[in-house]
């Protein structure tokens, strides 16, 4: 499941960025965030591994991470894991006038059995997971300081 989300935000994304790439902020606009921490970190910062607690409706699900993609105050990537899914997640930063456009790229596989029940949702799922990543990126855009 591929999924990607795009927003304008009037700031430059040297004030964008650490929203994106410090954990204690990200978890300020990913409201499904709830813990995580730092496993090992690494010179250049690629290669990095975390752990990453999401809580939906009262279900928690650990994931663990690494970056994979790190250009300051432009891209920053990660591969994620749990029992459920693997995913490939790509913040872009792009200059344009007025300010910077981030671009959201997702791409989640779902394990079995997992992947049947998705895909009994008819786009049921995705449909949800993109509102998902469009309320996270407005409330990324009002802590940014600029809607």
């Amino acid at each position: 499941m591929k999924i990607n989300c795009s927003m304008e935000i009037p700031r430059p994304g040297e004030y964008i960025f650490p929203w994106l790439a410090e954990p204690g902020k990200s978890m300020l606009w990913k409201k499904e965030v709830t813990g995580g921490k730092t496993l090992e970190k690494k010179p250049g910062i690629v290669g990095t591994t975390f752990t990453e607690i999401l809580e939906v409706k009262g279900s928690k699900l650990e994931m663990r991470g690494s970056i994979t993609s790190y250009v300051l105050n432009r891209k920053i990537a990660f591969y994620l894991e749990s029992r459920i899914h693997a995913m490939d997640v790509v913040y872009a930063l792009h200059e344009i006038r007025g300010g910077s456009r981030l671009d959201v790229n997702v791409d989640i596989r779902w394990r079995f059995p997992v992947s049947i029940i998705i895909a009994l949702s008819f786009g049921g799922m995705e449909r949800t997971l993109t509102r998902t990543i469009y309320a996270e990126l407005h409330e990324l855009k009002r802590l940014c300081g600029s809607e």
